[in-house]
């Protein structure tokens, strides 16, 4: 698919056609996003943006802004994801433009909350949430939920998150699997958070029916999600195991938040396991959070710091 996406580009540049190139450089960027990962992706859109921008394609080019805040959030710039989110809001809203909104308030949602910023996310969610079914299209309905189910769970509420996660599940069932797997980390983990070991489960399953081996992002995401799960049903050897390689393999790939994650895990792990170098891990899962501004997850860490201590 990818060779016929560079002939594509290669013939519209060839044409003198600026507005198909642009779109193809776009869904370039999409297809690479899942293999690659997010820093070749980025760098497509941001051409794919010069170019329509070099056009006039002005609506075309800010479409393509708003597909850079889903790997602007992998890479950790969250503060430029907040800026170009801010950007799609003010050319989507006065045109009525619900699809590129619920875009940039989910992915802006998500940011809130992780970091820590839980009434400011439940407003943007309260919003967006029933909009997003409205418009039914699985790329704005599937974040919408799986952010509300985040946020729902950040304020104390594994009823509602996992009632929305279920919910999740339903719509993509027969549908498509490569959207939900995009974030069945952040899924699975509610689910074991609310005790939903079934649900979880399942997820998992779903992901293993429905996700190539060659996507590397998806491929990542079931490693974590095993290991979230083992560590759940005390299998704490198997789970430090799948967390360290999760962490190796989320760092080459360029999602930084799941890096820290699968370095807390394995640190918390291995400290219940009183092994020593858990410590280590949870030292570099600190310094991750650290950067992104992510309180939550550098409280627990510090916890489980303390506890190795």
């Amino acid at each position: 698919g990818l060779d016929d996406l560079q002939q594509a580009l290669d013939l519209a540049l060839k044409m003198g056609l600026g507005r198909e190139a642009a779109r193809m450089r776009g869904l370039q960027a999409e297809v690479l996003w899942a293999t690659e990962g997010p820093a070749r992706a980025l760098n497509l859109s941001r051409n794919g943006i010069e170019l329509a921008e070099r056009r006039g394609s002005t609506d075309l080019a800010m479409a393509l802004r708003a597909e850079t805040l889903r790997p602007l959030f992998d890479l950790g710039d969250w503060d430029v994801l907040l800026q170009v989110a801010g950007q799609v809001l003010h050319w989507a809203q006065p045109e009525g433009e619900r699809y590129f909104t619920l875009l940039a308030q989910s992915q802006r949602a998500r940011v809130l909350v992780c970091r820590g910023e839980v009434t400011s996310a439940a407003t943007l969610t309260d919003d967006f949430l029933q909009v997003a079914r409205e418009v039914g299209d699985l790329q704005v309905l599937v974040t919408a939920l799986a952010v509300a189910a985040f946020v729902n769970w950040a304020r104390d509420d594994l009823g509602a998150a996992i009632g929305i996660i279920e919910e999740l599940e339903r719509v993509t069932r027969d549908r498509s699997g490569s959207y939900r797997a995009q974030y069945a980390c952040e899924l699975v983990r509610t689910c074991v958070a609310g005790g939903a070991m079934d649900l979880a489960e399942g997820l998992i399953h779903g992901l293993i029916q429905g996700v190539e081996a060659s996507v590397q992002r998806h491929v990542l995401s079931l490693l974590t999600s095993r290991a979230i799960l083992e560590e759940a049903q005390g299998n704490l050897e198997r789970a430090s195991k799948a967390f360290q390689e999760a962490a190796l393999g989320w760092r080459e790939f360029g999602f930084l938040l799941e890096e820290g994650q699968a370095r807390l895990g394995s640190g918390r792990t291995l400290v219940q396991l009183r092994r020593s170098e858990g410590s280590e891990s949870l030292r570099a899962a600190r310094v991750i959070f650290l950067r992104l501004q992510a309180m939550p997850l550098l409280a627990e860490t510090d916890r489980w710091l303390a506890l190795a201590a």
